[in-house]
């Protein structure tokens, strides 16, 4: 399994993201989602050899902090992270530099579950723009499917227990690769006409499971619909898995939702302000200073 790990190195206050080869297991968004974990060495990454930094955290000038979750940054180079590859190295693996401070801190809202053991909530940056660097895609247009619903309806669908064959189509905001060895994951969320809000509960994780068949890997921006996916929870963490008779296909493009405002106190571990957003787009526009070292929470020790 391919995984990657987060270097933070306390003098230069600079973060470093790479992928690199390692076991099996791993945390996850959304529940199976997307494997954590990564190499060992650096300072505030893996230590010993036995654990991984999945994330750094960021604090704003008022001292409120918020985690970030970087690692899956590091499969995804193929838009705006490609302004921070510092280096490539000869498997083909980037690595990210992030200054001492960020314009802004977004990403996907969702439950990290791993680290210290008990669950806490973070961002999953989609792509280097949901930290203010680079631009996001550019969008486009698609025609909406004759038969499937959005993503808000097949939520609530969900929550109401409908656990199967379900299908509807939403634009991609985060995608975690999955390869023939391993799972993956990737975010879906109801496309937003210009001068609206996103809704509530209108962005979802969908797992794949690549050894019972796993579809083509979509790009953030892409609209897709989705067919014969169950509601598929996991430790408590809402999400649809994508299953072997399961269907996806790619209707266009589409902006990306603009992400909901939020401040740093509703980002702040423990907050429950968002929990009506999560698998959705958040943004707080203010500056982050990055943090030195791992958070605790965010120490991610293999059980094999």
């Amino acid at each position: 399994m391919s995984r990657s790990s987060i270097l933070c190195c306390a003098a230069l206050a600079v973060c470093a993201c790479s992928s690199s080869p390692g076991g099996d297991g791993g945390a996850t968004t959304g529940g199976h989602g997307t494997s954590g974990g990564g190499s060992s060495g650096g300072t505030g990454g893996s230590t010993g050899g036995a654990s991984y930094c999945d994330g750094m955290q960021v604090t704003n000038t008022a001292g409120a902090s918020a985690y970030l979750l970087l690692y899956p940054l590091a499969q995804d180079v193929a838009s705006s992270c490609s302004a921070l590859v510092t280096s490539v190295d000869d498997a083909g693996n980037p690595t990210f530099a992030f200054a001492g401070t960020l314009s802004q801190a977004g990403g996907i809202w969702d439950t990290y579950l791993y680290g210290s053991g008990t669950p806490i909530d973070g961002l999953y940056p989609g792509g280097c723009d949901d930290v203010g660097v680079g631009s996001g895609p550019a969008g486009g247009t698609f025609t909406p499917p004759d038969a499937g619903t959005t993503v808000h309806a097949a939520v609530a669908a969900g929550l109401a227990g409908a656990d199967g064959g379900l299908t509807f189509y939403g634009v991609v905001t985060f995608v975690s690769p999955w390869a023939a060895e391993s799972s993956g994951s990737f975010y879906v969320q109801d496309p937003v006409q210009a001068g609206e809000s996103p809704q509530p509960g209108s962005g979802i994780d969908v797992y794949v499971d690549s050894a019972a068949g796993g579809p083509p890997v979509p790009s953030r921006g892409d609209v897709v619909v989705l067919g014969g996916v169950t509601w598929s929870p996991y430790d408590g963490l809402n999400e649809f898995e994508f299953q072997s008779t399961s269907s996806l296909a790619i209707l266009g493009k589409a902006p990306l939702p603009p992400p909901v405002a939020a401040t740093a106190a509703q980002l702040a571990p423990g907050s429950t302000a968002l929990d009506a957003y999560k698998g959705m787009r958040v943004v707080d526009a203010e500056s982050f200073i990055v943090g030195s070292g791992c958070p605790p929470a965010l120490q991610y020790t293999p059980s094999n």
